[in-house]
């Protein structure tokens, strides 16, 4: 006896409807194993490459570029760098806290001993005293150049792409066009000519162009570095004085200069935050 086939099912309409099709099987990965806790078990990505690398066991090495696993779990923290780096870190952002408080120092100091002397009638002291203030307020502005340089060399250890690369690349590439053009402006002013003083002119306006770039990209090189740190409260700090300290330094300066030296102390406590912030990573990398 044959098996007659079952009627079609039509719906409410008189239509025909087709019976369900069972779906496939998903088709494995054969590159992501089982997740376990040998495996990466998160959404994440390598930081060379942006591979996926969920599934992958942690000891292995990313199928795209070669970086092993574990470096892209640790992520691009400042705590899973080289003591060398952060030593030079710390060495530069030292180097221009030092420079800063010298100058201070230095500048009110000569101001008040080259109008002691002009007062007394000692010009010829007084000149002599201009020369060596212009000469150590200029050593000063090298010596933080040269902390800048420092405190912004690349990490060895670190992978991927991010902003504050290419803010840190124009940080290096503004602080050496200040070292070539502090150096003109030193070589021009020793000549005593009328091409030399246009010269001088010129380079002192390109010197303070200079400067600001490097300020703001220096800004955005701490904000870099307080995800680095971890750190939300240092980037809401950073992020307001790169716009305050500009404002300060130049509406500040109608009331009787106090703007620029709020926003000089500021601008001091930031970078200070960061060397505290720096030796608290080297001492916890010590003790561990």
């Amino acid at each position: 006896m044959a098996v007659q086939d079952e009627p079609p099912v039509e719906d409410q309409q008189g239509y025909r409807l087709e019976a369900e099709q069972p779906s496939p099987p998903p088709v494995a990965h054969p590159a992501r194993a089982t997740l376990t806790s040998d495996t990466v078990g998160d959404d994440v990505i390598c930081l060379q490459c942006g591979y996926s690398i969920r599934g992958l066991p942690h000891e292995g090495r990313c199928p795209e570029c070669g970086t092993p696993i574990k470096r892209s779990l640790q992520g691009n923290l400042l705590r899973y760098s080289s003591p060398a780096y952060l030593a030079t870190l710390n060495r530069g952002v030292f180097l221009i806290l030092a420079a800063i408080a010298a100058k201070v120092i230095c500048v009110v100091g000569g101001i008040i001993l080259i109008g002691l002397l002009t007062g007394r009638g000692l010009t010829d002291l007084a000149r002599v005293s201009e020369l060596l203030l212009w000469t150590a307020s200029t050593g000063l502005s090298v010596l933080s150049l040269i902390g800048w340089w420092l405190f912004s060399a690349p990490d060895p250890a670190f992978v991927g792409a991010g902003g504050g690369t290419t803010a840190r690349k124009v940080v290096r590439t503004t602080v050496a066009a200040a070292a070539v053009l502090t150096a003109m402006v030193t070589v021009v002013e020793m000549l005593a000519t009328s091409i030399a003083t246009s010269v001088d002119s010129a380079a002192k306006i390109l010197l303070g162009v200079v400067l600001t770039v490097k300020f703001f990209a220096a800004m955005l090189y701490l904000r870099w570095l307080a995800h680095r740190f971890s750190n939300v409260v240092f980037d809401a700090r950073a992020r307001l004085l790169m716009w305050l300290c500009p404002l300060l330094v130049t509406v500040g300066t109608l009331f009787c200069f106090v703007g620029p030296i709020i926003a000089l102390v500021l601008y001091w406590n930031l970078l200070n935050w960061v060397r505290i912030e720096i030796n608290r990573i080297r001492q916890v990398a010590v003790a561990s």
